[in-house]
């Protein structure tokens, strides 16, 4: 099976580390475009997804 051939497939073969960042990665250029077309209700919203997966990356819950 090719690599990171967008096929469902493919992410069920990540490890969930992998996933974690992939998904923080897109979250963080939505932000990014968000903040860029001032829309920042949106942005702020982003960040704190963000934050929550930062504590996923941890295991160490901050709440």
């Amino acid at each position: 099976m090719p690599d990171g051939d967008g096929r469902p497939e493919d992410f069920y073969m990540r490890s969930e580390a992998e996933v974690i960042e992939q998904v923080a990665g897109l979250i963080e250029q939505a932000r990014d475009l968000a903040l860029t077309t001032r829309r920042a209700m949106l942005a702020y919203m982003l960040q704190m997804v963000l934050l929550d997966i930062e504590e996923l990356r941890s295991d160490k819950p901050s709440r």
